[in-house]
């Protein structure tokens, strides 16, 4: 297993990946850690140039896999060779233990988006105690 610490607003990030996959990730450069909807859940990702777009959709290419359409790519989508590709449109990737910065590929699964809801945490200002769903 291995580590990436990333410093944002004062605050340190530890992103958990399998050893395998660090090389593939720390060759692209800097990550950076993104917050989508102001939520407490975090996650890293990466804003490509065109050079290293242009050649991530040659590799995948020549893997039989589809192209690439968008420069920010999500760490946990790159790791499991998805990124923003056409192929899993219906499919989001599962944080099995809900921490977006563990992209250990035992703690990433695929599912669909009702899924995926079924792992939501109990919001704070939520009028009951009990957790449905689980």
């Amino acid at each position: 297993m291995a580590t990436i610490t990333i410093k944002r607003k004062n605050q340190i990030f530890q992103i958990t990946l399998d050893q395998e996959d660090y090389d593939k990730v720390i060759e692209l450069g800097k990550w950076y850690i993104s917050n989508p909807g102001k939520s407490n859940l975090f996650y890293a990702e990466k804003r490509l140039t065109i050079k290293q777009l242009e050649k991530l959709n040659e590799e995948r290419t020549a893997s039989g896999l589809n192209p690439i359409k968008k420069r920010t790519i999500l760490m946990h989508r790159y790791v499991l060779d998805l990124a923003r590709d056409n192929t899993y449109t219906d499919q989001v990737v599962d944080h099995i233990d809900g921490n977006g910065l563990n992209n250990v590929k035992s703690n990433l699964r695929l599912c669909n988006r009702s899924e995926n809801s079924c792992n939501k945490r109990l919001r704070s200002n939520s009028q009951t105690n009990i957790v449905t769903g689980k």
